[in-house]
């Protein structure tokens, strides 16, 4: 069975897109639902999870949660939709990590500064 995904948008639909990390570090494993719901709600279908000039065919449309040495969930991924939508799916992760008390922001990224994009998903 094979599963096509829509190619990416060229851009987000609320305005200009712009890039941006999300991070989340020392997170207890049953906020992982919360911050999910965050980046469905906030985020429109037309953002993306993907780097500059990767391959759409290997880019990972979810996110990839990593266990920490003491058993807590952490992850970094790149994403690009509406300052509007990115600074929505802010408040809510940090509000899940002040009361979970874990870290979790979403950052901007100056595109300028990055010649090597890889290095922003790893």
């Amino acid at each position: 069975m094979t599963t096509t995904f829509p190619a990416p948008a060229e851009e987000a639909s609320a305005g200009a897109a712009i890039f941006s990390v999300l991070e989340v570090s020392g997170m207890p494993r049953r906020y992982r639902p919360a911050i999910e719901a965050a980046l469905v709600e906030e985020l429109d279908e037309g953002s993306q999870w993907w780097v500059p000039g990767a391959d759409p065919l290997r880019a990972h449309w979810c996110i990839q949660w990593r266990r920490e040495n003491d058993g807590t969930k952490c992850c970094r991924e790149t994403l690009r939709a509406a300052p509007e939508e990115l600074e929505a799916l802010d408040r809510r992760v940090r509000a899940a990590a002040r009361e979970g008390g874990f870290s979790a922001r979403v950052s901007d990224i100056d595109e300028a500064d990055y010649a090597d994009w890889s290095a922003l998903s790893a």
